[in-house]
């Protein structure tokens, strides 16, 4: 909790104070980067140099592992406000429609999962494995912040929503669509769809380590 983020948080407010007429923030709140809930479980399994299934004499699986890490974190706090375009380069004035940072984003869950097998040859250890980064490639909203300034919700004020504003169900909305057509509306929506409001989708990475 506290009146503001980071250093910058009430720069304007220091720059336009006059003494007796401008209002300092004397109200703490969550701050951006306040996740209350934070889960993590990790399953981890490997097999021994003879172990596992046996095929004639040989054990596939030996030295063998696989580890599952499984995330879970609420959302991040932002501040609610009337619908706007958030989307353009437009100047705009952000009209708050609540208390500084009174709501949230959502919850993000993800699954990891590494597989790994050791071969040993000689006095070097031998390692190959295979990295599935987001498993179940779920659709997570980033933490890292719309506008590039710190740990936070990376959905619209408007709408906590990472992929709508829903600007153009607004009247300047619609006159926007009547001027620019639907070319315009096209640009609008794939523009308000950023890829950066989401975290990392499904990766797969494969590598190989030696040991001495």
């Amino acid at each position: 909790m506290g009146t503001g983020s980071n250093a910058n948080s009430h720069a304007h407010v220091q720059w336009a104070f006059v003494s007796g007429i401008t209002l300092l923030p004397k109200i703490t709140g969550p701050l951006d980067f306040d996740q209350r809930h934070k889960i993590s479980a990790v399953v981890d399994y490997r097999f021994g140099q003879e172990d596992g299934p046996k095929w004639g004499n040989h054990y596939p699986l030996a030295g063998a592992g696989i580890n599952i890490l499984f995330r879970a974190g609420s959302g991040f706090p932002f501040t609610s406000s009337l619908s706007t375009d958030e989307t353009t380069l437009k100047s705009i004035i952000f009209n708050p429609n609540g208390v500084t940072n009174s709501s949230r984003g959502p919850w993000s869950f993800q699954v990891d999962l590494k597989a790994n097998r050791r071969i040993q040859l000689g006095p070097v250890e031998f390692s190959a494995f295979a990295w599935v980064i987001n498993l179940m490639n779920r659709r997570n909203v980033s933490a890292l912040g719309r506008r590039g300034t710190g740990i936070q919700s990376a959905v619209y004020s408007s709408t906590g929503s990472p992929v709508t504003t829903r600007w153009l169900h607004t009247s300047e909305g619609r006159e926007f669509i009547q001027r620019f057509g639907e070319g315009g509306r096209e640009r609008f929506l794939l523009k308000e769809l950023d890829p950066a409001n989401f975290s990392t989708p499904r990766q797969v990475r494969f590598g190989t380590s030696f040991g001495f």
